[in-house]
């Protein structure tokens, strides 16, 4: 038995396509992607200002250990390293201040973890690393005091605007999901409801599909049971008549289905092995010389004009 009911697989193309659709709207591009502050460094005015010029991408894969050693966090501490962590890259960020007028471009990497709240694709960002070795004194600070937090707070706006799918099958409610990023993928498994939320996935178990959905067997025979349940004990009928030639047929009928057992085929998840008990009537009544009279009449009617003619 599967440790999840549902699972949610979404490949690195499909989630870069989400953030470059994002950021390819102008709105959005200069609400979340670029920003301006000013304060003071050792009683110095100082203005900051920082942008991304190119979407940023994910690598959904763990990172290594050098990227923890480089990587700097909140309150310009290293990162806690955590399980399931993955690398949001930022190709081209532009960054300067109004102590030396100088505007750098450099790439910028976030580590981050996937979590899930209110039906999105959240993240915490962990740290961030750049290569700032030919930058000046300002740019260091700038770096460490205002492009940390911001392109954290960037990568929670961005990758947060992603929504997971809410998913309602056939009666069944599904609890939240748990997240988790590798093998160039990421993973949200959830149960129904009335479950314990499932394990942390791992990637390694699900297929490298760009987007699918999985369903467990259990849970495909639920939803089988669930959708025979809207028409048990319901009686369908049917009735009519039809003329044929000089007769006309009565009919009519029903059908009630009583009861049924479904099971998953082994081996064949989707394939649901069931037997169904029916209770039908139908009658029908003939009458071969209903429409006689009117024959008749037709008949003489044509004969009558036939001898006219003569």
């Amino acid at each position: 038995m599967t440790d999840f009911d549902i699972a949610v697989v979404m490949g690195e193309d499909t989630l870069d396509r989400a953030i470059a659709h994002l950021y390819g709207r102008d709105g959005l591009r200069s609400q979340l992607f670029s920003g301006k502050i000013t304060g003071k460094i050792l009683d110095e005015p100082i203005t900051f200002e920082w942008a991304l010029e190119e979407a940023p991408s994910l690598i959904l894969c763990e990172p290594p250990e050098e990227k923890w050693a480089k990587a700097v966090g909140r309150k310009n501490q290293p990162p806690p390293r955590t399980p399931g962590a993955f690398t949001a890259r930022l190709p081209r960020v532009r960054f300067g201040n109004s102590v030396d007028k100088k505007t750098s471009y450099l790439p910028v990497e976030v580590l981050c973890a996937f979590s899930s709240d209110s039906g999105v694709l959240g993240v915490v960002p962990l740290g961030v690393i750049a290569d700032l070795s030919k930058e000046g004194q300002a740019g260091q600070r700038f770096y460490r005091y205002v492009i940390v937090p911001k392109v954290l707070h960037a990568i929670v706006l961005a990758l947060g605007s992603v929504a997971l799918p809410h998913l309602h099958v056939a009666g069944v409610e599904f609890g939240p999901f748990v997240l988790a990023a590798g093998q160039g993928r990421a993973v949200a498994v959830a149960n129904s409801a009335e479950r314990p939320a499932p394990r942390r996935p791992s990637p390694a178990d699900f297929p490298a599909d760009p987007f699918s959905i999985l369903l467990a067997a259990p849970l495909v025979q639920r939803i089988t049971a669930n959708a025979f349940a809207e028409v048990k004990g319901r009686w369908m009928t049917t009735s009519g008549s039809s003329t044929f030639g000089i007769g006309r047929a009565d009919y009519r009928g029903g059908l009630c289905v009583k009861d049924g057992t479904f099971t998953p085929v082994p081996g064949d998840p989707l394939t649901i092995r069931g037997s169904v008990g029916i209770e039908a009537y139908g009658d029908a009544q003939v009458d071969p010389f209903s429409g006689l009279e009117d024959a008749l009449e037709k008949a003489g009617d044509t004969i009558g004009r036939a001898l006219k003619s003569y």
